[in-house]
């Protein structure tokens, strides 16, 4: 998953309390995201993929009212050990470009879409302070789930953006993280993504 955190820890499972800046930030109180078009379009060459990446970044930062998010592409011709990887580095977003996503064909673009969707919902996430505060907690707690909370954090709001973007509910996800996509995309907003207070069963 884009920018997983892992760290160690175990104990009994539970809803975060006592953490304001995770439980009630004001990222919730957002409402419904403005609606807006993306008209990005991905090619089959290694320049339009990455003008698409800047391009749906572009995007998500206009959904969001957001400035606007450095996008730091790596891509080297002929290296293709490995899948495409996108994380959350300085800010922005950085991708580490392989063939996978340059090679895939129009119907297959909705997963690279929800990818950056997820990636930039991190980013938002980091601004709102939700990641920091993560880091700076108590993590005696079982941190498995509480990686599963701030990842499937970023899939909420990246159904969010999807519906923000009039875009069909469309996600190769399954489970917990099928439900949280399909939760944020029905609310078109940050609103229903507070995964820090449910019960340990929806974010198993």
């Amino acid at each position: 998953m884009a920018g997983l955190l892992i760290l160690s820890g175990s104990a009994v499972a539970a809803p975060v309390e006592d953490v304001p800046k995770l439980t009630r930030n004001a990222l919730y109180a957002k409402g419904r995201l403005a609606k807006r078009t993306c008209t990005a379009k991905k090619g089959l060459t290694a320049a339009s993929t990455e003008k698409y990446i800047k391009d749906v970044v572009a995007c998500l930062d206009k959904v969001w009212g957001t400035k606007k998010t450095p996008v730091d592409i790596d891509h080297t011709p002929g290296d293709d050990r490995g899948k495409t990887f996108a994380g959350v580095a300085l800010g922005g977003i950085m991708v580490f470009l392989q063939q996978d996503w340059i090679d895939a064909e129009p119907e297959y673009e909705y997963v690279i879409f929800n990818v950056l969707a997820r990636t930039h919902g991190e980013v938002i996430m980091v601004r709102a302070g939700i990641q920091k505060a993560f880091f700076d907690m108590d993590h005696r707690a079982d941190q498995k789930e509480l990686d599963r909370r701030y990842s499937l954090q970023t899939v909420c709001l990246g159904g969010a953006s999807n519906k923000a973007l009039g875009r069909p509910l469309k996600t190769s996800l399954k489970g917990n993280e099928r439900r949280w996509f399909a939760r944020g995309y029905k609310a078109g907003g940050p609103g229903a993504c507070n995964t820090w207070t449910v019960p340990s069963s929806r974010v198993s």
